[in-house]
């Protein structure tokens, strides 16, 4: 038995391989507020994961939430086992932006790539109507920017 360990060991080692725990999605809570500081139920929350290296829109994944009376918009920590190997861009990780709109509201887009606590984010009323546009396949991967 000791043999077939150290033998498995072995091919491993010299394969360069080895795997990798990640996080694919961090653990997201979000807090939307009007300006006076009232709870906006029913705004619709986007997380975008871009999987690094050579991240491309077709390879981007969307995960949508909608907020509660509360405001409160929770997505769970989702991490994921890697093969990685020891060669130039031999590994794979994450980046993430997000945006949260709702009509009669102007959107937020955001580049924050660390979801540490609850984020609060305050809409501002508008009558003009306004949305999340994520990249297509000629734009440049990670430009969401919000549009009127």
């Amino acid at each position: 038995m000791r043999e077939l360990l150290v033998a498995v060991a072995s091919i491993v080692g010299l394969s360069g391989c080895y795997p990798v725990l990640r996080t694919e999605r961090p653990k997201v809570e979000v807090r939307v507020r009007d300006e006076h500081g009232h709870p906006i139920e029913d705004a619709t929350f986007t997380l975008a994961t871009y999987r690094y290296p050579f991240p491309t829109p077709s390879a981007t994944t969307f995960l949508r939430g909608r907020t509660d009376a509360a405001g409160v918009v929770s997505l769970p920590k989702k991490r994921k086992w890697q093969l990685e190997i020891l060669l130039p861009d031999g590994s794979a990780w994450y980046s993430w932006r997000s945006c949260i709109e709702k009509p009669g509201y102007r959107a937020v887009a955001s580049a924050e790539s660390k979801f540490e606590g609850p984020i609060e984010i305050v809409l501002k009323a508008s009558a003009v109507s306004s949305s999340c546009k994520w990249p297509g396949e000629n734009d440049a991967y990670y430009d969401v920017r919000v549009v009127e």
